[in-house]
């Protein structure tokens, strides 16, 4: 009756740290995308207001070729 217990036990304590691991790295990768996904907004819109103030041409062309209707 002693192993059952002690192996029930082990099982559980496994379970939890892989749980851990597990919830851990997708928590870890979720932030990482997420921070990856503001940087690049950030960027794009600084080179958007870049282009946009520095090419006025090239931006009336950027707007015609993505706002097809």
């Amino acid at each position: 009756m002693f192993r059952s217990v002690l192996t029930l036990g082990v099982v559980a304590l496994v379970g939890v740290v892989a749980f851990k691991l597990i919830l851990g790295t997708a928590v870890g990768l979720l932030f990482f995308l997420v921070s990856f996904a503001i940087k690049a907004l950030i960027v794009g819109a600084v080179l958007y207001f870049i282009v946009a103030l520095f090419s006025p041409d090239t931006m009336r062309r950027w707007k015609e070729r993505w706002s097809r209707p």
